[in-house]
């Protein structure tokens, strides 16, 4: 009875022993296609860089010409106007840097040759408008959420008078690969494409409130 108690154990330790071993193994694995991925989503990034990106982004102006006059249009209309104007209704007070900041990142962006910055450049506009503090009495350190991102964006991109801003985001759209494009970047890049679409209809939108006004 003792030696089958024996022969027992040992081979639950050599059965732990094999366990072990094949979970080291798929670990490994599992580690190498990580790497390997990120490997592929870097590479990725220096391909859509070394593509022709000026004929992309010269095709994708001449054919969103008229959307873009119809931004334009917004952005003088609206030049003076203030986040209120496009939906923000919060209450929380927001720091003039916020805004300085952002549109000098748009900036930043349209100067760039490179499409992998000027996405980091969208990214970077929507931390610094939703990582805002408050400095609201009634609510102190609040955090700015996604849904006062949207107006808040419209206000930036009229302020920054770059109406190329929705063909250089389009072109991003089209060079990237979607499955790279669920994260923050993805996140980011959607939410610009929203705000420049809001402002290229934002003139209809003012004709139908003026007619409901009226009638």
């Amino acid at each position: 009875m003792k030696g089958f108690v024996y022969r027992f154990h040992g081979r639950l330790s050599r059965g732990g022993e094999k366990l072990k071993k094949l979970g080291i193994y798929f670990q490994r694995k599992l580690a190498l296609r990580s790497a390997a991925e990120k490997i592929i989503q870097n590479l990725s990034l220096k391909i859509v860089d070394r593509r022709n990106k000026q004929k992309v982004l010269l095709i994708n102006r001449i054919s969103n010409l008229p959307s873009e006059y119809k931004i334009i249009e917004t952005m003088f209309t609206h030049r003076n106007s203030d986040p209120a104007k496009f939906g923000f209704s919060n209450k929380e007070y927001i720091d003039s840097e916020v805004y300085k900041n952002s549109i000098s990142l748009l900036y930043r962006s349209a100067n760039s040759n490179s499409m992998t910055e000027k996405l980091q450049c969208l990214v970077d506009v929507a931390k610094t408008i939703c990582g805002n503090f408050s400095r609201n009495q009634s609510g102190p350190n609040r955090r700015l959420g996604a849904d006062d991102l949207m107006p808040l964006l419209c206000y930036v991109i009229v302020k920054s008078r770059l109406p190329q801003l929705s063909s250089e985001c389009l072109a991003i759209e089209q060079l990237f690969d979607v499955k790279y494009m669920f994260g923050e970047e993805g996140y980011a890049l959607s939410s610009f494409l929203t705000a420049l679409k809001y402002i290229e209809i934002r003139k209809i939108i003012g004709e139908e409130q003026n007619e409901d006004d009226q009638s």
